[in-house]
């Protein structure tokens, strides 16, 4: 197991949670995005860790971009499916992509052309992925970026236990007298 904490934005980066990042970036506490090969995707891993109007990084953001990417999905055979972009995109989402760090490859996978006055593509959600290739493919990406599993030392795991044992001795003995103390006061 890793030692992680989660963290989510429901959708675009909040400046709530570019303020935690942040705040861990300065502790030197890594951030790892993880997120859908979509247009929203791809844009909350530029936002999270890019100054806006909303938010000025403090910290230099240490962010590393565990998301879903074309070349992982076929590689999976991850199924795809249509994404038509709201009315109001009238330029071409293909300038936002590729300030996003989108490919050539994975802007014609995500924006396909226009249908009726509407921009469309195709996306693939991590949710295309199956339980045990969604814990395969984070587990993957975790340890190509260097995170590692800790395991403590046989020694360390003893002290830990003997600790405990001791701990839960104690507390069994403060349950008993409390018990004593309120028997005796009655």
């Amino acid at each position: 197991l890793y030692d992680v904490a989660i963290f989510s934005t429901k959708g675009m980066s909040t400046t709530a949670a570019r303020l935690l990042v942040d705040k861990l970036s300065a502790e030197g506490v890594p951030i790892f995005l993880l997120h859908d090969f979509d247009a929203a995707g791809m844009t909350i891993a530029r936002t999270i860790q890019a100054d806006g109007r909303r938010y000025q990084f403090d910290s230099e953001p240490n962010v590393i971009d565990l998301g879903l990417r074309l070349e992982q999905s076929l590689e999976m055979s991850l199924e795809s499916e249509e994404f038509i972009w709201p009315a109001r995109q009238k330029q071409d989402p293909r300038e936002n992509l590729r300030g996003c760090g989108a490919t050539d490859e994975e802007l014609e996978f995500l924006v396909e052309g226009q249908r009726g006055g509407r921009w469309y593509g195709q996306r693939v959600e991590l949710n295309a992925m199956t339980a045990p290739q969604f814990v395969e493919f984070v587990h993957g990406q975790l340890e190509a970026n260097g995170v590692e599993k800790v395991v403590p030392d046989e020694q360390t795991l003893e002290r830990a236990y003997q600790h405990v044992k001791k701990r839960n001795a104690l507390m069994q003995k403060v349950e008993e007298l409390l018990l004593q103390a309120e028997t005796e006061s009655e």
